[in-house]
């Protein structure tokens, strides 16, 4: 079974001077525990690591002092 390819808008974005205006992004919704949240992703699919916003993390109700994952 062959997958079509996904596509993605291209959003522009507040920008400082230089910066590309254009990104794209993909809806989202993001689950912890019974909190759920739709928000809108960055999609960087050379990425070998994602990053959630602390305040997205904060809005979900996750307690960052608990998280046990580390980033070297």
């Amino acid at each position: 079974m062959t997958s079509l390819p996904e596509r993605f808008p291209y959003i522009r974005r507040a920008v400082a001077p230089g910066d590309a205006g254009l990104s794209p992004y993909l809806p989202i919704d993001l689950l912890l525990g019974p909190r759920r949240i739709s928000e809108s992703a960055l999609v960087d699919s050379g990425a070998a690591v994602n990053v959630l916003p602390f305040d997205v993390g904060l809005r979900l109700g996750a307690v960052w002092d608990e998280q046990t994952t580390r980033c070297n």
